[in-house]
């Protein structure tokens, strides 16, 4: 949703999509483009808009596992003031979520389903740091404020979600 989700709290799935970066960008084309395809050529479709995802198998560039690699290295971790706030969702959700979004039955051809995939429980990354660094049993310190925070980054970031 990019700047959109700035205007919004929740940010329902009929927001307008304004990215602000190129990856962003291509996720919202592929929703346009994806939402088109099936309303030109009547077929059944559901596009589900993931949020802030972590667990195993995650790039290890991104937060949550450095985040760990951190905390299991027994390491300092520099972080921002942590006041974005975020619907972390487990890897394990998601792909349940997923699953039963592919049996659902009750979709109308050239009708696209958007919805949004998240907990609806956000949280700031800081108190999102703090769980897992306890949970871990870190023995360095996490190092709130050590890093700036991203240009132009949201700073609440959350979905508004509901059932299929």
């Amino acid at each position: 949703y990019g700047k959109a989700g700035l205007r919004f709290d929740p940010i329902p799935p009929d927001a307008p999509l304004e990215p602000t970066d190129t990856y962003a960008a291509s996720k919202a084309s592929a929703s346009v483009a994806l939402s088109a395809m099936c309303i030109g050529m009547m077929f059944k479709l559901t596009y589900l808009r993931v949020f802030s995802v972590y667990g195993e198998g995650q790039f290890n560039e991104n937060f949550w596992p450095q985040l760990r690699e951190a905390a299991q290295g027994g390491e300092d971790f520099p972080m921002t003031h942590g006041n974005q706030i975020r619907d972390f969702a487990p890897v394990e959700f998601v792909a349940n979520q997923v699953l039963n979004a592919a049996l659902h039955e009750n979709l109308t051809p050239g009708e696209p389903l958007i919805r949004n995939l998240g907990t609806g429980k956000p949280q700031s990354l800081r108190d999102f740091a703090q769980f897992w660094w306890e949970k871990w049993g870190a023995t360095g310190e996490l190092k709130f404020g050590a890093l700036p925070q991203r240009p132009n980054e949201v700073i609440r970031y959350v979905p508004f979600v509901s059932d299929l």
